[in-house]
């Protein structure tokens, strides 16, 4: 199916042209689901952690369950920051691959734990996988989506986290300490192969200096079908073709082009 891009349409939020903005959503969703079950996993299993029969051996003080809890948010923080300084550098999508890794390193840390620091570590890679996801989706998610759906794809964020705890929550209260790190480890597996089918986002690609690539993904997440080769006289190629253009312009052109120092700031202070 196409599109006459040169007339505005009100297209629904299930329209043909969304289809890959609302997939590609979903899929990259996958990792804040599984970021919402490694939260919610804690509070059902701390009675288990903290009694005589805990599979650390010994129980959770007050004081080491604290930490458990607290190093969550450490490693988000920290997932923030390295996440935030990778993104424009390695792109969208391979800073989403990097997501899942300690996501998976968590689950193994807690099948194999053998006193707490296994704990302390495992929560603070799966924050730091949290804190990614915080930075990376929606900066990718911004980038696929078409104006008019951008902020309805972009609040599926919170209902997936939401989701994810209450999965986690109900898990580990009825699955064995051990097996429920064996079947969610799927997910992070499931996510890296699902999303080896999403283009990068165009405007990287363009910032990038890789216009071919870029045209490339936007016809694919606006759902058009490229114009055909050697055809440059048919309405379908003008149409694609200029909307392409229009949007590369936007992207090259757009942006700060002055550095930020610290003369700005006095100056806005003077000026008060």
């Amino acid at each position: 199916m196409t599109f006459d891009t040169s007339q505005p349409q009100k297209l629904s939020l299930f329209s043909a042209r969304y289809r890959w903005q609302i997939i590609a959503t979903m899929t990259v969703h996958i990792m804040t689901l599984t970021h919402g079950i490694a939260v919610g996993w804690l509070s059902p299993s701390l009675r288990l952690l903290g009694s005589d029969h805990s599979p650390l051996g010994d129980p959770l003080t007050i004081t080491e369950a604290s930490w458990v809890g607290s190093l969550i948010g450490l490693g988000s923080m920290t997932g923030n920051i390295v996440f935030g300084l990778l993104i424009d550098r390695l792109g969208r999508k391979l800073c989403m691959y990097f997501l899942a890794i300690p996501n998976m390193m968590y689950w193994i840390l807690i099948y194999t734990a053998q006193d707490v620091t296994y704990l302390y570590a495992g929560r603070f890679l799966a924050g730091m996988s949290g804190g990614g996801c915080y930075v990376v989706l929606p900066i990718f998610i911004a980038e696929i989506a078409d104006n008019s759906v951008r902020g309805a794809l972009s609040s599926m964020a919170m209902m997936y986290v939401s989701m994810g705890m209450m999965v986690g929550f109900a898990l580990a209260s009825y699955l064995s300490y051990y097996l429920m790190p064996c079947i969610i480890i799927a997910l992070p597996v499931v996510f890296m192969l699902a999303i080896f089918g999403l283009a990068e986002t165009p405007q990287f690609l363009l910032r990038r200096g890789q216009d071919v690539k870029a045209e490339k993904s936007f016809y694919f997440y606006k759902n058009l079908r490229p114009p055909p080769a050697g055809d440059k006289e048919s309405s379908h190629h003008d149409a694609a073709k200029i909307e392409f253009d229009t949007f590369r312009l936007q992207v090259l052109s757009g942006g700060v082009t002055e550095s930020i120092t610290w003369r700005d700031f006095i100056k806005q202070e003077q000026s008060r």
